[in-house]
């Protein structure tokens, strides 16, 4: 029998998230103890959880009735991210296949009281314009929401576009509907479904029109709140109604997640500095409450129907994520989950320090150090996130704990254009500002070569998605600061990217990037592919072949430029995964080709 490699051994690290609570006491949740993400039962037996489906099939995330024993479950085949509804009983494992529709998309938006309807946001007509249905556990036909109504206020929402229906009022009367123009740009209604014309009106503020987030909407005490950036740097919880808002708390940092019960408990999630910090308010209080935690990242938080228990998802870099609950009356927070570890302790495991980096401007650019003990200085990996609305944070990563187990240290920085640092920041990289993010990234391998700590011949610069982005221009851009390149699953031509990318993300991604009509003139300036030439460093490649976001084709013109100009490159091509590696097998075999291009071709320590 061959034996684990280390690689191996850290990647069988498991994981487990979205939990949702029920009055019964169990709870559903997601794990990918069987080396794909499925569906789990815990309810307090000593026996431990139970499967509540076992098959291949990836589980993106799953819902739970709060009146009655289904579980709706979303999940997509190898990647293609057209996620299809099923609906599994908790008692007796019946499946009902909700919605069947194979070359759509369907997003699960909120159950009605009764426990028995949702609400759905399908791209059903065009594969690209998301509507939105009422859908029922009996798996009936969907049933279509009109959302072309005019609306009395003035703010009239048009008919397609991309929707979403994420809360229903306690009495099944109204539905909230999120019209996304953007990534950080919603629009809130409110419809009233027995009404006449349907709209009771656009909740948001619309005059001044202000662009800004409306995330985690819920109806508090009659109110719709949501977390929203509206007139601020920092999403906060506000109330809306007629198209006001009002600051009902905030917390100098970002609301990343927001819970009411249905008895007027809310709990909310700050991320200051990449680090979570979880509050409840108990009903009828003044007073928030923290929560003792562990420095980490905390994923979504939920109340059970009756409120009686909190449950959220809870990783640290030197634990992987696991689902907590808080019950009313207790003490201190429980894990419920026991993930498997692979007999790594978390006392041999490094968590990293924040450090702040100058760039080219003055900007002080966010990073997160980890450090091998191992003599210095270490050859270290600049890991640069995807999004780019998205953040470096502490939490758990196999990978990054299996190169600090080789002696190779991790910089993973926020470039402008994270998320997690306000407003401003998030923005400063839009459009034709791409350029001063890739500058940022020349200042944090600037900075790593000037560590004592770090081997500044041995600089690596890794990234997925927008960080395989940053990849390709960081090497195109300041090729001479790095010694090797991977890049996974990212964009290298801005230009094709939004061409080929899905329909309905092609809007939302233009507002980040520029528009195919009016800014290709700063697309092709921006794309690396257009600078291959000017790349003096070995590149690894790799790609799923079913990526729905950014399309296979970046991968293959850009190794087809390597090629022309004898640039020394490998490629990793995935037939059954898309934008990533999900299956174990595949990120075994994908990060194990990393490494031994990394020793092969970059000098870096190997097994």
């Amino acid at each position: 029998m061959r034996a684990f490699s280390k690689l191996e051994r850290y990647l069988s690290v498991r994981m487990a998230h979205d939990g949702h609570p029920g009055d019964d006491g169990r709870i559903v949740y997601v794990s990918n103890l069987l080396g794909v993400p499925t569906p789990w039962v815990w309810d307090g037996s000593p026996m431990g959880p139970d499967p509540l489906q076992l098959d291949e099939v990836r589980t993106s995330s799953l819902r739970r009735s709060p009146t009655t024993p289904w579980v709706v479950l979303s999940q997509d085949a190898a990647g293609t991210e057209r996620h299809q509804l099923i609906a599994v009983h908790l008692d007796t494992r019946e499946r009902r296949q909700l919605t069947d529709d194979e070359g759509a998309i369907h997003n699960f938006g909120a159950f009605f009281p009764d426990g028995e309807h949702f609400t759905v946001a399908a791209n059903r007509l065009n594969g690209r314009d998301f509507e939105l249905y009422v859908g029922h556990v009996d798996g009936r036909a969907l049933a279509p929401i009109a959302i072309d109504a005019t609306d009395p206020t003035g703010g009239a929402p048009a008919a397609a576009g991309m929707w979403s229906a994420p809360a229903v009022s306690p009495d099944g009367r109204a539905i909230i509907v999120v019209e996304s123009l953007a990534p950080s740009h919603q629009r809130v209604y409110r419809l009233d479904l027995e009404a006449g014309d349907g709209w009771r009106g656009h909740l948001t503020p619309l005059s001044p029109e202000e662009p800004a987030a409306y995330r985690h909407l819920a109806f508090l005490d009659g109110q719709v709140v949501a977390a929203s950036n509206w007139g601020s740097e920092w999403l906060r919880v506000v109330a809306l109604d007629g198209g006001q808002a009002s600051v009902l708390w905030e917390f100098s940092a970002d609301v990343e997640a927001l819970a009411v019960s249905g008895r007027g408990d809310v709990a909310v999630s700050v991320n200051r500095e990449g680090v979570s910090e979880v509050h409840r308010r108990p009903a009828g209080s003044g007073a928030w409450q923290p929560v003792a935690l562990a420095p980490g990242v905390v994923g979504a938080l939920r109340y059970s129907p009756d409120g009686q228990q909190l449950v959220w998802d809870h990783a640290t870099a030197t634990a992987p994520m696991e689902v907590y609950r808080w019950a009313a009356g207790g003490g201190a927070p429980q894990r419920l989950t026991r993930s498997y570890r692979a007999g790594l302790r978390e006392e041999e495991l490094v968590a990293p320090r924040l450090v702040h980096i100058e760039s080219f401007d003055g900007l002080m650019v966010p990073a997160w150090l980890y450090v091998p003990e191992t003599p210095s200085p270490a050859p270290v990996i600049v890991a640069v996130h995807g999004g780019p609305e998205s953040q470096a944070r502490p939490g758990f990563s196999a990978l990054y704990q299996y190169w600090l187990s080789l002696g190779i240290a991790v910089l993973a920085p926020n470039v402008r254009g994270s998320t997690g640092y306000g407003r401003r920041y998030e923005h400063l990289d839009d459009v034709a500002l791409r350029g001063d993010a890739i500058r940022d990234l020349d200042a944090v391998a600037a900075w790593a070569g000037a560590s004592p700590e770090l081997d500044a011949s041995r600089i690596v610069v890794y990234g997925g998605s927008y960080g395989g982005y940053m990849v390709m221009a960081g090497l195109t851009w300041f090729p001479e600061r790095f010694c090797a390149g991977v890049e996974i699953v990212g964009i290298v031509n801005l230009e094709t990217f939004l061409e080929h990318t899905s329909p309905w993300r092609r809007a939302l991604r233009e507002a980040e990037y520029g528009s195919l009509a009016h800014d290709r003139e700063a697309l092709r300036a921006l794309s690396p592919i257009h600078r291959i030439d000017q790349i003096r460093v070995p590149l690894f490649v790799g790609h799923g072949k079913n990526d729905p976001r950014v399309p296979f084709e970046e991968a293959t013109q850009v190794v087809a430029a390597l090629e022309a100009r004898g640039i020394p490159h490998e490629f990793l091509s995935m037939d059954d995964e898309g934008h990533g590696a999900v299956r174990w097998q595949n990120q075994r075999r994908l990060y194990g080709a990393i490494q031994e291009f990394l020793v092969q071709h970059a000098g870096l320590p190997g097994e």
